[in-house]
Order: structure tokens, then sequence, then C-alpha cells
């Protein structure tokens, strides 16, 4: 099938026939499943039925029902400066996105540990709490003791412990 497409230019067959094949002969059967018309997506025509042997004759017929017509391409640079423009308020865009990301993550992170910190800190106020406690009953111990030890002793231990 491709070699047939180069029927208008028969200078070429004998290079065509040179080279070496990478791929299987056309087997009609591949697309023997092939539907003409509209699919929701693309209009799908044998082209063959207009007359279509090469790719110029497609380009013709494409044209044709396209109804385009070849014309000069008009270049207005006033359009690309507008679209390098939205390229680099894209690029802007995406990097303030990425920053308020990372922003977003930090403050995530600075929530975590502040978390921590507060448990932490409550856990020692606890154990202080309890060390205090301990004291304060160890030192009213030894006051209700003083009747029963020497007031020496019991001055020295109560000494001892307003250190701590």
């Amino acid at each position: 099938m491709i070699r047939a497409s180069l029927e208008d230019r028969p200078d070429l067959l004998p290079w065509f026939d040179s080279q070496p094949s990478d791929y299987p002969p056309f087997i009609p059967t591949l697309v023997s499943n092939f539907r003409s018309g509209f699919d929701g997506k693309a209009l799908n025509i044998d082209a063959s039925k207009f007359g279509v042997r090469t790719i110029a004759d497609a380009v013709k017929v494409a044209a044709d029902i396209l109804n385009v017509r070849p014309t000069r391409i008009e270049y207005d640079p006033e359009i690309d400066a507008h679209t390098a423009a939205i390229a680099g308020m894209e690029a802007e865009i995406e990097s303030r996105e990425y920053a308020i990301r990372k922003l977003h993550e930090k403050a995530e992170t600075a929530e975590v540990e502040r978390d921590t910190a507060i448990r932490t800190r409550t856990e020692i106020e606890g154990a202080f709490a309890v060390e205090v406690q301990s004291r304060n009953d160890a030192i009213r111990t030894l006051e209700n003791s003083l009747s029963c030890l020497p007031h020496r002793i019991v001055r020295k231990a109560k000494q001892f412990l307003n250190r701590k």
C-alpha cells in the first residue's frame, strides 16, 4: 500500500525498494472494522471514495471539507507578546502556589511541634506538682514529729528539704 502511494513519483520506486522494512506488510483485515461517519469526536471517511491516492490528494480533500484555502500566514507579534505574558503569569502563579504549599507544610510542622511542647510542659508541670506535694507532705510529717524528736534534728531536716 505504501509503495502504491509512490505511483505519482516513479523515480522514487528504486530507492523505496532498496530500503529495509521494519514493518509487516499491509493487511486489509486490520482496518476492516472501519466505520465511516461521525463517532462523537471525529469524522471518519473512506477517502478512497473521493479519489484520494496520495497525501497531496488527502490534503486537497481535507481542505475542501474544511473550506480552507491556501493563504499567507499572518504573523502578529502582539499575539506572541500576549502569549509570552500569559506564560510568564502562569509561571508566576505556579511559583506562588509552590511557595504557599511550602508555607502550609511549615505551618503544619510548627503546629505539631507546638502541640508536642504543650504536652511536654503539661507533663513537666504535673511531675513538678507531684514533687512539691511530696516535699510538703514530708515537711508536715516532720512538723508533726516535733513532739517526738529533738528540735535540732527536725530543724536540720527542714533546712535540707527546703534546699531542694
